[in-house]
């Protein structure tokens, strides 16, 4: 007999696309039962979900305005999650789990587990390392998964280290983010770039470098600008914005793309949805964090693309490539490293081919999300059958579309 699917409630704090967002919608956009997401603000995600055909709630929407009063900015932030708390547990009724897909959610998931009694699983996408988060915020991290988590799900073997690390007395279940490979298509790459040249008005002799992903202090765009003066003729295409940083770094940022842009073709192109044409149609892609990182999707679908891929030896990364097999890997935080290693993958051009060539194989037989999301949803499956109740019993059937990944 088949093992119902349990009916989750999927819980995030943003409406904003980021990496961890991008997974969410491929989880819910795929899973085989009933689930529906909470956000605690719209934004694209909200509106990609509800095209989908997702019932996607908003909790506390109204409460983000912005505004110059301070104690109006802070009753505003002490009342929008008093409401998100109160809405979260009156939707979870009827569900089996809920499912926080951020450290934010999460807390407010179990400080509501009171009152919803439903299990949580916490989908961790961050590194617990104080690099990253401040001592209270790795206290309060250890308290919801020890306390309050039925479930932690860690997106790399390093996600799970730092969290056993800051004192987490689970072990995480290992998923790796998944990918719909047949959106990458590497035999198109002269035809990508070519694509690109004509956009942005680029010299189609002069190499084009790419880095993609999200604008941030530890995200390494301006070690990248740095990297990229100690050449001679390379073109940087920026794609990204700073979505969650403050207005202040936005413009800093910027002031610094433009004055790099007078001497160094630096491409600022902002948020972009055609991310698998841009990775296939540059020369190398780079990732250049100065701090740890979590996983890397950026990096996996330049390897999905067939491009060439550099990136900071550090978190998740080395779980992805294999420096000198599947990619270059350089020391954090050094241009100097980054800048010789673009030299080498324009250089060494047959390596980097088949480099890329094994990159992509790897990442189809590793990252595929029919590979990737099964043994999430059995670990869903085993964790609802725990329960000692028949009220909250899985209602819906997997049956076959368990290994079915829709488009």
């Amino acid at each position: 007999m088949t093992m119902a699917m349990p009916r989750v409630l999927f819980f995030n704090q943003t409406g904003l696309y980021g990496g961890a967002e991008r997974s969410l919608y491929d989880l819910v956009t795929n899973y085989p039962g009933h689930c529906r997401v909470v956000l605690m603000q719209a934004g694209p995600l909200y509106d990609d979900l509800i095209t989908a055909g997702v019932d996607t709630p908003v909790l506390g929407g109204g409460f983000q305005r912005a505004t110059r009063r301070k104690w109006i900015t802070l009753t505003i932030r002490l009342y929008s999650p008093i409401v998100v708390a109160i809405g979260l547990v009156r939707l979870s009724r009827g569900y089996d789990l809920i499912y926080a897909n951020s450290m934010k959610a999460a807390v407010i998931a179990v400080l509501t587990k009171p009152f919803h009694r439903r299990k949580m699983v916490w989908h961790l996408r961050s590194l617990l390392i104080p690099e990253h988060f401040s001592p209270l915020a790795r206290l309060v991290a250890r308290w919801c998964g020890n306390w309050g988590a039925d479930l932690v799900i860690a997106n790399s073997d390093a996600t799970a280290r730092a969290y056993q690390s800051n004192g987490g007395k689970c072990l995480p279940v290992r998923a790796y983010n998944g990918f719909s490979i047949e959106k990458f298509r590497p035999e198109k790459r002269a035809e990508l770039r070519a694509q690109l040249v004509v956009e942005h008005g680029l010299d189609p002799t002069h190499p084009i470098i790419g880095m993609i992903g999200r604008i941030g202090p530890w995200k390494g765009q301006a070690l990248a600008l740095l990297g990229l003066s100690m050449g001679t003729d390379w073109q940087l295409l920026v794609v990204g914005e700073a979505l969650f940083e403050s207005e202040n770094f936005r413009q800093d940022f910027h002031e610094s793309a433009t004055r790099y842009t007078q001497t160094c073709n630096v491409f600022c192109l902002g948020h972009r949805d055609d991310i698998a044409e841009i990775m296939g149609g540059v020369d190398v892609v780079i990732h250049a964090s100065t701090l740890p990182e979590p996983f890397g999707r950026v990096i996996v679908e330049a390897m999905l693309a067939g491009t060439p891929v550099i990136a900071t030896n550090g978190g998740g990364v080395p779980e992805i490539v294999q420096n000198g097999v599947t990619g270059r890997l350089i020391t954090p935080n050094s241009a100097t490293a980054l800048a010789t290693a673009i030299e080498a993958a324009l250089r060494e051009t047959e390596q980097s081919r088949s480099m890329a060539v094994a990159a992509r194989r790897y990442a189809e037989q590793h990252f595929a999300l029919e590979l990737t999301l099964p043994p999430v949803w059995q670990a869903l499956r085993t964790m609802a059958a725990q329960s000692d109740g028949t009220e909250n019993a899985p209602a819906v059937a997997a049956g076959a579309h368990e290994s079915s990944i829709k488009g």
